[in-house]
């Protein structure tokens, strides 16, 4: 958890070379119970001479530190811009999150999950965005470290990384491989069922027809719950970003194809575009072809932002919703009526919405009884999965399994999917709780 300058006499500590960090760190790691601390004086930091440090800096030198058998990594530092870290102060200590105990990894690889957000075209992994590339005659490797995954290192980067791998999914060939290997991997961390957002106007300006995109996603769905037992649903989402007439096409094209797989409608993009109740029209399409709604609120801008996609567009859910405690009514509020959180805690830590994992406010939520969902958004870019949000969340927050439980209770409760599939999802968790003796 997070460790302030005043605890750390009570704790014992490590004091590293500084070019020990980087070259013999693991054989002079002292471990407590709980956390390794690092003590680097500044003398030391300043003979470094790459100060300030970069996040992908940071992270060598955490990854060693848990090679060492850190739980969690401490170090002291303030934060004077998102994506850098300013000289140290000795003022708060960034507490990063490392390997569970066995007894709880145990525990937590078969825990039933369940995941509301999370991108389709977010999920191609490194290896497969190779692979497509290939397929098309492209090149994506100017995207890809071979050891650390997508390369970015600020929001702007995020972006140009993810519509660079995102150009490589074209076909519905394409589709179906991005959606079922997701599908797989999510299962073999014990997921049991993932709405996915996909998103038409992607798959149009590639040339694939929306029925098309369709049909490829839905026999993705079937065959990874026929092989792993995981249950899909589908969420189309318009592009705020590109205007009010191409969210009332995606929203048309539920009207005129409906399947009962895709199963939402929501608005993803950036929220500084366009205000919610310009795209009205296109929810209340969406609404009248039967589809559930949710929206991306509350990320970047803050709280104003939520209040805006609950009155102008009635959804059912919010996307991340993250910065909605700065305004306690409306926290109120969303405890009062239920409303789901879509919460993405390693993606709001990369894209800097918070400093650490430790900072981010998903246990606030939790002990104001919101009704809290876990989810990656874009896992490789993020570092993360479905079953490592669980994991970093219960570590660092120090959530027992039964509110791991819940939280996949939450996620059943609020997803899109019929009553009847509800009810066996439910019956899984139970069968699990049984076995597992919670």
């Amino acid at each position: 958890a997070l460790i302030r300058l005043e605890d750390i006499d009570a704790l014992k500590t490590a004091r590293f070379e500084v070019f020990d960090l980087f070259q013999q760190m693991a054989p002079r790691a002292l471990q407590t119970e709980r956390v390794a601390i690092v003590d680097i004086d500044g003398a030391s930091l300043e003979a470094l001479g790459q100060w300030p440090w970069s996040r992908e800096t940071l992270r060598e030198l955490v990854s060693r530190l848990l090679d060492a058998g850190a739980l969690a990594v401490g170090f002291d530092v303030v934060f004077a811009e998102p994506d850098r870290l300013s000289p140290p102060r000795l003022a708060e200590t960034l507490a990063i999150p490392g390997p569970l105990p066995e007894s709880l990894r145990d525990a937590h690889r078969t825990l039933p999950k369940a995941e509301l957000h999370v991108h389709i075209e977010g999920t191609v992994s490194p290896e497969l965005a190779q692979r497509l590339a290939a397929r098309h005659g492209m090149d994506v490797g100017h995207l890809i470290h071979p050891e650390r995954g997508y390369v970015w290192r600020d929001f702007g980067e995020f972006l140009a990384a993810y519509d660079g791998i995102a150009d490589a999914v074209r076909t519905a060939e394409d589709y179906y491989d991005v959606a079922y290997e997701y599908l797989a991997a999510s299962a073999a961390g014990g997921v049991i069922y993932t709405e996915m957002f996909m998103s038409s106007d992607h798959a149009e300006e590639c040339g694939l027809p929306y029925p098309d995109l369709v049909a490829s996603l839905v026999q993705a769905a079937e065959d990874a719950r026929a092989r792993h037992g995981i249950h899909a649903r589908y969420i189309l989402t318009c592009v705020r970003h590109l205007g009010v007439a191409a969210a009332e096409k995606a929203a048309r094209n539920l009207e005129r194809h409906p399947h009962p797989m895709v199963v939402g409608f929501g608005m993803a993009g950036d929220e500084a575009v366009g205000a919610y109740g310009d795209f009205a029209s296109a929810f209340a399409i969406a609404r009248g072809a039967g589809a559930a709604l949710t929206a991306h609120a509350g990320e970047i801008l803050g709280p104003e932002s939520v209040r805006d996609a609950l009155d102008a567009l009635d959804v059912a859910r919010i996307g991340h919703g993250v910065r909605s405690f700065e305004d306690p009514a409306l926290l109120d509020e969303l405890v009062a009526r239920q409303i789901p959180l879509e919460i993405c805690p390693s993606s709001n830590v990369e894209l800097s919405l918070f400093p650490s994992l430790a900072a981010h406010p998903v246990k606030r939520y939790l002990e104001a009884g919101a009704k809290v969902t876990l989810n990656s958004d874009d896992p490789p870019f993020f570092h993360t999965d479905i079953a490592a949000e669980y994991d970093r969340v219960a570590a660092v927050h120090e959530l027992t399994p039964a509110e791991l439980v819940q939280i996949t209770e939450n996620a059943i409760d609020a997803a899109f999917c019929d009553a009847d599939l509800k009810a066996r999802l439910r019956a899984r968790v139970a069968d699990w709780q049984r076995s597992a003796g919670e």
